[in-house]
């Protein structure tokens, strides 16, 4: 997990898991970690950038992500941590 702290939130630049270890709760553990450095920052939001043929947009949509906007071959998405 990549995530860079900008002036109002945390961009989550990059989440990759192997093959073998997927499916096993990693991922959202992962998501909560990155949310909970974010609320430690005293930051609100958690951005990413997604592919739109990507699987990954379930498990960012299942820990509170919502798609923000899009364009031809990405969703940016965002969850709101609240202070």
């Amino acid at each position: 997990m990549r995530l860079q702290f900008e002036n109002e939130c945390c961009a989550l630049r990059d989440l990759q898991g192997v093959a073998t270890v997927q499916n096993k709760g990693i991922g959202k553990a992962a998501l909560q970690e990155a949310k909970r450095l974010t609320f430690n920052a005293n930051l609100n939001q958690v951005k990413l950038r997604v592919l739109k043929i990507s699987p990954a947009i379930n498990i960012y949509e299942r820990n509170g992500f919502i798609k923000q906007c899009e364009d031809e071959h990405f969703f940016n998405m965002a969850a709101e941590i609240f202070q």
